[in-house]
């Protein structure tokens, strides 16, 4: 993939023989031998991990996608009717404040290209909301295999600036070992580690918490009257309704039958005590 960089005010006032240049310096970093050598070299020391480029995302600024359908075998195609009149490639890449065009080819066969556009991630927000999670919970991955495998691997900030891998910016990687090093950031670490320890019981709740769980338990249904047993027992189910404590469950369901109005008791005396 080629990338380049220019100010929204020089793509607008430049002329087009301008724009040009600066898509023609971009692909030339990409096209040639040195590049692609350079290219085989980093997929071989990280595969099998998967990678994206940040563009791909939308993360670290607004920018433009282009791409090309110029194979794309349109033609070839027949429904039993003819050729389709239009036809498009597919992306299941979510992009925040990223541009997409894709021209290719109209299928009329009179040389004319038709161009697909996507200016802005714009979905219903019910899936809206689904997919940014996804891809909040993919970047803090990402960020955590980074720290792994850059920062926590050495014992200093010189040896972590140092060992720059084949495919990481230099830059980049001293903002990150720059930004991880702050005392702020590691004592945040530390509470996370420390909390994760005192955890005698582990749940299914990921980053949800639990009110927010025993709301949403209130609002299903209004007039049935939500313990604590019932809360505690939702929040350590999984979704195909296992227990992460098996023995602790079935020790609670024993109570509940030998004395359905111990849910009420107090948190002393009810069936999670």
């Amino acid at each position: 993939m080629a990338v380049g960089e220019a100010s929204v005010e020089d793509l607008r006032q430049g002329t087009l023989p301008k724009v040009a240049i600066i898509a023609h310096r971009a692909i030339c970093e990409v096209t040639n031998e040195e590049h692609f050598l350079d290219l085989i070299d980093w997929i071989e020391s990280h595969k099998p991990g998967m990678f994206l480029a940040k563009i791909l995302l939308g993360i670290g600024g607004p920018s433009v996608i282009v791409t090309s359908g110029r194979q794309y075998s349109l033609f070839e195609v027949d429904m039993g009717f003819g050729p389709p009149v239009v036809g498009t490639y597919y992306s299941g890449l979510q992009r925040l404040c990223a541009a997409y065009f894709n021209p290719q080819p109209s299928s009329r066969g009179d040389g004319s290209w038709v161009v697909f556009s996507m200016k802005e991630y714009n979905v219903d927000d019910a899936y809206k909301k689904i997919n940014l999670k996804k891809v909040a919970k993919s970047f803090r991955e990402f960020k955590h295999r980074l720290r792994v495998k850059y920062y926590d691997k050495y014992d200093n900030d010189v040896d972590r600036k140092r060992n720059c891998s084949i495919g990481v910016k230099l830059e980049e990687l001293e903002k990150f070992v720059d930004n991880e090093s702050k005392p702020s950031r590691k004592r945040m670490r530390t509470k996370g580690k420390v909390a994760r320890e005192a955890v005698k019981a582990l749940h299914t709740l990921g980053r949800r918490g639990a009110a927010r769980t025993v709301h949403d338990m209130k609002s299903k249904n209004p007039n049935v009257k939500v313990t604590r047993t019932d809360s505690y027992m939702a929040i350590h189910t999984h979704k195909d309704d296992s227990f992460i404590a098996p023995e602790r469950m079935e020790r609670i369901k024993a109570i509940i039958e030998d004395d359905p109005a111990s849910v009420n008791l107090d948190l002393d005396h009810d069936p999670v005590a």
